[in-house]
């Protein structure tokens, strides 16, 4: 099994397991992304049952310091996207163990 799950190795496994062509099985997996990237900024929520939850947060600016100067600057507000996982899968990880 892959450590990294992008949308390359996504399409793959969808063209091997479905027998369908490479080319549809990319244009599913952009088709998905893409889906869960709209909901989520038009909603600021999408929750996918079994999975876990994404949800748009506002973040207030802040005071920040550059690490590499130390040199002091404000952090700007901004909406960052924070996800949860279900209980479902929560219990389905940890029953391997």
């Amino acid at each position: 099994m892959n450590k990294v799950l992008n949308k390359s190795v996504i399409s793959s496994n969808i063209n091997l397991d479905l027998g369908i062509s490479k080319q549809d099985a990319a244009n599913i997996t952009d088709e998905f992304f893409n889906t869960l990237k709209k909901n989520v900024k038009k909603e600021g929520e999408l929750k996918i049952p079994g999975f876990g939850n994404f949800n748009v947060k506002q973040k207030s600016s802040r005071p920040g310091r550059n690490p590499k100067t130390l040199e002091p600057h404000i952090i700007k507000s901004r909406k960052v996207v924070t996800f949860k996982i279900s209980k479902l899968l929560k219990q389905k990880i940890n029953e391997a163990n």
